[in-house]
């Protein structure tokens, strides 16, 4: 399920959008103007057009966040994966901030590889550096 705390995290996940090289069926949002506010469309990629990149959202999917990890940290196999996956999720349980799958991947994934936390009510991802927090724009 795609829900507005999905894209904001996904939004703010800046790496994970400098990392984005659009391919057919990516899923993304589009924000724009309608009558006095702002409406969030969510589109798939079709034939690797993406004309309006700039204003474009990428909502990895849970699949490709898996690819991420996998890559990124080069678990020996799934064992050891799910392993951390469940020992974060009971952590995550406890601060009860997720509210489904795609959001606890993406803040697996983010805590995996940029050492970065995510805290909802700031709706911001936060950088652990020994005893220090820093708080990214």
């Amino acid at each position: 399920m795609i829900t507005k705390n999905y894209i904001k995290m996904c939004e703010q996940a800046e790496e994970i959008q400098k990392a984005w090289k659009p391919v057919d069926w990516d899923i993304f949002a589009y924000r724009y103007s309608k009558g006095l506010g702002m409406v969030w469309e969510v589109i798939g990629v079709k034939n690797r057009h993406l004309y309006i990149r700039e204003n474009c959202i990428w909502l990895p999917t849970q699949e490709q966040l898996q690819e991420m990890i996998l890559i990124d940290k080069k678990y020996i196999d799934m064992f050891s994966l799910n392993n951390d996956l469940n020992d974060f999720m009971i952590d995550d349980l406890d601060k009860k901030t997720r509210s489904n799958m795609n959001e606890v991947w993406l803040a697996f994934v983010v805590k995996e590889i940029y050492h970065k936390e995510w805290l909802t009510e700031e709706e911001k991802w936060i950088k652990k550096e020994g005893n220090q927090i820093m708080i990214t724009k």
